[in-house]
This record gives C-alpha cells, structure tokens and sequence, in this order.
C-alpha cells in the first residue's frame, strides 16, 4: 500500500492508503465520494514531472507508472471548463468549479479588469458570509480585509467589493456562486489551457486550447483562432505539433500551420490536450479504440476513455438524490496550493512566457469582458453603483491614450504597434466600452476599417439606424438588411460586421450562450463552405451543438437551419413547409386557444407526414415546448429519447436494447406519464404491442372512447366492453389490457 495525498480545491488535503498497482480511477473514485460528487468527468488529478511540467494522470492507467517513482501527491482541479456553467446539475459541482475559478484568478492564469474583480469579489463575499449586515460586519471594509480577491489588491478594490456586496441582499449561496459562474464564464481566458511555443519564423507564442478549438497569442494578444470544425487533423512529430486546416472560401487546398515547442513531450503533451478537448466537447462519445494487430503500428495510440459532456449531461440527468449537504469554507485566506504543485514560475503551461508568480495569497490579475452596470438576471445595479456620466472605464482610458498615439505615430511601425495594442484592450473590454471602441476604430481609419467597402459603408448606415430605431419592428427591419449584406460580402467584411453585430447586440447575437456563439461560427462556416463536403461537415457540428444545446437556445438554432436550408431542413417537403408555417403561427399566437388550434393542426400534419418529416417534426415540437412538449418530465423525456432511437435502430438487437429501456422508464414512471407512454409504444409498435390481435385492437377502441366519454354513462359503458374483451381474451393480450386500465384509471368491477 501507498500513501497518496490530493491538495482538495478548498486547501485541504485528502490522504488515503491505495495500492501500488492500482489504476488512476481507483484513487479519482476515492477523492470524487470524499467530496460527494457525481459530476465527476470535468475533473480529474493532476501532477508535476522532473522538470516542473503539469500532466494529468490517466485514470485508465497505472498510477506508479505514471508518477516514475516520484511522491504520490496529486492536485484535484477542473480539467474541463464546463462553457455554460448554469447547465451543471448539482450545486455541489457548481461550487467546486468556483473554488477552481478563485485559484485561476489569483494564480494571474485568468486575467480580468478592475470592474470585474470588484463583482466576483462581491458575489464571493455573497456565498461565504451571507448578506450585509452593519450590526455584525461594520460600515467599513474590516470584513473583509482578510480575503485575497486579486494580486496585488487595493484599498480601492476592496471598497468596491463591500460596496457591491450590500446589493446582493437576499441571494442564497448557491444564487451568488450562480452569478458568480455566469460573469467568470463571459471572460477571454476562461478554461483556456496555454502552451508555450514559437510559431514558424521562431517568434514566441502561446497556443491556447479550449472547449472551442485553438487559440494563438503573441505578447497577451489573441492573433489567431482555429475552432474545431475548421481543423481536419492534428498531430506531432519530434517537438513539433502541426494542424491541418480546412480550406477556406477562395482557397482551393488544405493547409498545415505548424508549431515548435519546447521538446517531444511537450508537443505530445499539447497534442493529448487538443485530443482529449475535441473529443470531450465536440462528440457524442468517444472514439472506439483500435485492436492490436500483428503489425507493427508508428505513432501514438492514445485516445480519450471517459464519458464526452454530451453523455455527461445525459447521465447528470438521470441523479435521483436530494441536494447533497456541503460545508462552504469561510476563508479569510486562499488556500495555499503551493505545497505540492506550483512551482516559482510556469514552465510554459498556464502562464505568459516571462512572467514571474506571486506568492499565491498575493495574487490575482484583472477579469475582463463584464458589464460591471448589470447583473446576471439582467437587472441594471442601482445608480449610485453604475459609472457616473463622463467617468471613463480603465480599459477606455487606456484605449484612448493609444489612439491619439497612433494619430500622431509618424511612421507606419509605430501605427501597427498601437493598433495591436487598441486590439488588445478591445477585445478584453466591458461590453458597454467595446461598441464604443469599434465606432472610434471606424471615425479614425484604424485597421481593418480602413479603406472601407461599399458593402461595408452600407452595413454601417443599417447599424446606425438599428441604434436609433424608436421600436422593434424598426429594429428587425434593420437587423434583416444587416444581414443581407452580410450574407453578401466578401469573407473579411464579413468578420468584421460580425464583430460589429456582436459589440451592439444585434439578433442573433444579444444574450449569446458559449453554445450559441459555437452554433453561429459553425453556421458562418457552413455559408461559407467552397464544396458539399465542407457543408456536410459544419452542418454535422451544427446537429452536434443544437442537440447538447438548452432548449431555449435550441429553438433559435433550428430557425436559423430553416431560414438556411441547413440539412436536414434543406428542400422542404410540402407537408413540411406546412408545419413550418402552423409552428410560426403557434409561436406568434396571442392567446392559448388560438395556441391549441395551431397545435391540433401540427400534430395533425405530423401524424401523417412521412417517417423523415415526422422526425423533424417531432425536434421542433420539443424545442418550441408545443402541447405535449411543454411540460415533459424528466422520465418523459428519457423516455421519448429512447422511442426515437427505437424507431432508427439498424437491426433487431438494437431494437431489443432500446425496447428493454422504454419498459423500464415506464415501469417507473408517474401514473400519468405511463398512460402517455402505452399510448406512444401502441403507435409505434414497441413489442409487446406489435402485431396486435383484432381482440386487442377492439380493447384499444373501446378504450380510446373511455378517454373521450364526456358522462359517467358512456365511460361505465365503455369500462363493461373492456372487461368482456379482457376475459376472453389469451393470456398474454389479458397482460397488457391490465396494464392499460390501470395506466388509464379505468375502474374495476
């Protein structure tokens, strides 16, 4: 036996006894039941080799081998950045991955400006002390002189934060670490894991991986992004890591960018990462590995084990357990994970080359990306909390000063240097500011709006008047013209009207989930596709991201697939095009019965619709929560989940796994829901209710008007035909007319 100790995210340690041969998941197990957690996959155990670099232990491996006879002391953290917190199921989770947030925040691995600082200061307070009370914490900022929000904090900051914290009055823990999550999530390093290397004329660099692809930074600067629908292949050779890029929309071939790190374990290292990312964020399930063969095979054969998000969601769904109890630390400081993992400085995997750490109870850097005048649930901060009139934000200040620079530069060098640097504070600016920034870019010729095309001007003239619009219909005729034109030009005006659309909060991109923003990338990428094999290709990302998606987000995904004949809503059917035009009705209708209306028609255009239809039918049903879809229990909606992977299963053992599940759920289903689901199991011919006896389609009939009776009479009447059809009936039609009158509520006599 050996004695492992794990640094907990809170600062404690956790020591337990395991065997020297045991697999990583033995102790991963131990450490996720210590902490009673379920929602384990965003985790996992992480160590340093010889030379300071961070790895993950392989929970499908064994940890001795892993470790090469180093201590047996490990870090728990978060390994997966969950891009849409609020989607987590258990607060437990949540809390955890705020605690992982906090030590980002001060480790300077996720930078954020002074506003930022002050209101996730505010909301920490919020979660560990509960709400403001000047009997017990004063009228100055004593209470809380000793917590550590950021590096090198002020006087100022911590003003601020008390100052915020009187407004969240009311706010639960679990409320404020919420809103907490929601503001960390929106900012520009959030779940960015960073790799030092040079690019290919050796310049340093830091490659950054992500839940969306691959990001590339120079000097703090994001130059280059690469999502993961854009990238066909990566790989590495010797210290060298290469990704093979999808042709874009005037090119005809594929390119490969290729990068130098530091070793051959570093690059295989970025490479697992890049792997184990796309693998967990992109698919449905993990990549089968391959038998060995007799052959000698060159390259690695690594590939990720665990359970993707989508599956995580799916089995996260299915936790049947009361809030676990849970003790918040109150901290008066942040827990010191030097002990075991942290070293004086980064060694080129968390960090900016060339920046040294802080003591961590001495550190954290600014937050960047949040409106600090609103909050999570959209309410605005009571005035007094807002930036006065002519008060300037640090990021505008700063952004001005390098303008006039670059109005007065006089060479081109110069002017190349601060229009980086505009970039830089643009990009990592409030929301509020960023608008602003753009528009100054655009009055000062200021790269890339120089030179401006004809499209470009036109867009610009719709934009003004999408701000000044007096009401929503002015504004949607706007935002369909911007539109227009974007669809229209050429691929660099269209990057740049994006980000125009997207600092003024033009539809679709106000209130944009981390999902959504993936969706529009795929779709723009899909628009601007040369052949139908790169089409195919973003419209399977598309069905990917719309089907992990919240449902809220999920019904503007499918229109925006309607409006742009994404398969497989390209060439509609005219029964389709009909259930179209019933859905907009029914979404457009402006009270319930006129609702009911629209959906006895698109039930009734559905029920008659061929089977392909019929499934497109059905998902925009559910997404638009249409009559029964709109108040489906979690069983419902497992349920229903299985009936359609029944109805598409190739061959018969797959259709007996899936009918065994469908019997299961509604074996444990509510009376109510079983009722519906025999209801939907007879329509679809899930055994045993395939290939029904005229005794059984008669039973059906008579109970089908049990339903509909509108008096006691006809339901006795009905009720007396059922039990004469039940008693001369076989044994086994006898088990499921039982099963249907209790499910229905049909008396006995």
């Amino acid at each position: 036996m050996v004695l492992c100790r794990v640094l907990l995210l809170d600062g404690t340690n956790y020591e337990t006894d395991i065997n020297k041969n045991a697999d990583g998941v033995v102790l991963f197990d131990n450490v996720c039941k210590s902490l009673n957690l379920l929602e384990k996959d965003y985790f996992g155990l992480s160590n340093k080799d010889a030379a300071g670099y961070k790895y993950w232990i392989n929970n499908e491996k064994k940890i001795a081998k892993q470790t090469k006879g180093g201590p047996w002391v490990f870090n728990f953290e978060v390994k997966f950045y969950p891009p849409d917190p609020s989607q987590l199921h258990e607060d437990i989770t949540r809390y955890l991955l705020c605690l992982q947030i906090r030590v980002d925040v001060l480790n300077g691995k996720l930078p954020c400006s002074f506003v930022t600082h002050a209101l996730l200061g505010s909301y920490t307070i919020q979660s560990e002390l509960g709400d403001y009370d000047p009997k017990e914490h004063g009228h100055g900022i004593e209470y809380i002189q000793g917590f550590f929000f950021a590096p090198n904090q002020t006087q100022e900051l911590l003003e601020k934060i008390a100052e915020l914290h009187r407004t969240h009055k009311g706010q639960t823990p679990e409320e404020a670490e919420l809103h907490y999550l929601e503001n960390a999530k929106k900012l520009a390093m959030y779940g960015v894991d960073l790799h030092q290397a040079k690019d290919s004329e050796g310049v340093d660099i830091m490659l950054g991986v992500c839940a969306s692809g691959l990001l590339v930074y120079r000097d703090r600067l994001r130059i280059n992004r690469f999502p993961w629908p854009k990238i066909l292949k990566i790989s590495y050779k010797r210290n060298n890591f290469y990704i093979k890029v999808r042709p874009g929309e005037f090119e005809q071939f594929e390119s490969t960018v290729g990068f130098k790190l530091g070793n051959h374990k570093l690059a295989k290292r970025l490479w697992k990462t890049c792997v184990e990312h796309h693998t967990f964020f992109r698919l449905k399930e993990p990549e089968p590995t391959k038998n060995a063969t007799m052959f000698p095979r060159f390259g690695s054969r690594f590939r990720y084990t665990g359970r993707t998000q989508y599956q995580t969601r799916q089995t996260a769904a299915l936790i049947d357990r009361a809030p676990p109890n849970f003790e918040r630390s109150k901290r008066y400081s942040m827990p010191d994970r030097s002990r075991s993992m942290e070293d004086t400085r980064y060694k080129g995997d968390e960090r900016f080359p060339g920046e040294h750490r802080q003591d961590q109870r001495k550190v954290a850097t600014p937050l960047v990306g949040i409106d600090p005048t609103q909050k999570p649930d959209g309410r605005r901060l009571p005035e007094d909390h807002r930036r006065r009139p002519g008060e300037r934000s640090p990021e505008m200040e700063r952004f001005l000063e390098e303008l006039e620079g670059f109005k007065r530069a006089p060479s081109q060098h110069e002017k190349d240097s601060h229009t980086g640097a505009m970039h830089k504070i643009k990009d990592h600016a409030p929301q509020e500011d960023k608008a602003e920034m753009l528009d100054l870019m655009i009055a000062n010729g200021v790269p890339p709006y120089n030179n401006l095309s004809k499209d470009m001007e036109k867009f610009l003239k719709e934009l003004e008047g999408f701000r000044k619009a007096p009401n929503a219909k002015a504004k949607d005729q706007h935002t369909k013209a911007m539109h227009k034109i974007k669809d229209g030009a050429d691929h660099e005006d269209q990057d740049k009207m994006i980000e125009l659309m997207k600092a003024n909060g033009v539809p679709p991109y106000d209130h944009m989930s981390p999902d959504m923003e993936q969706f529009l990338d795929e779709l723009e990428g899909y628009k601007r596709a040369p052949t139908q094999e790169g089409k195919n290709y973003h419209a399977a990302g598309m069905g990917n991201i719309k089907n992990r998606a919240a449902a809220e987000d999920r019904a503007k995904m499918l229109d925006l697939m309607i409006a742009n004949g994404v398969p497989p809503y390209d060439k509609l059917s005219p029964d389709m095009e009909k259930f179209v035009h019933e859905l907009d009705a029914y979404k457009k209708a402006p009270n319930a019965k006129a609702k009911d209306g629209h959906t006895k028609n698109m039930h009734k255009i559905r029920d008659h619709a061929k089977p392909d239809d019929q499934e497109k039918m059905t998902e925009l049903m559910k997404a638009n929560r249409v009559p029964p879809y709109d108040k489906l229990s979690p069983d419902m909606e497992r349920f229903l989940d299985e009936l359609e992977d029944f109805k598409k299963a190739p061959t018969a053992e797959d259709k007996a796994r899936h009918v065994a599940a469908l019997h299961d759920i509604k074996n444990k289903a509510t009376p109510e829901d079983k009722a519906q689901m025999l209801d939907h199991m007879i329509a679809a011919g899930v055994p045993p209710y395939d290939n029904l006896s005229p005794q059984m389609e008669k039973f059906l009939k008579e109970l089908d008007g049990f339903k509909n009776a509108t008096n006691p009479k006809a339901k006795n009447q009905h009720t007396g035909e059922m039990h004469k059809l039940k008693d001369g009936a076989t044994p086994d039609d006898q088990d499921k007319m039982v099963e249907l009158m209790k499910a229905n509520g049909v008396p006995s006599i």
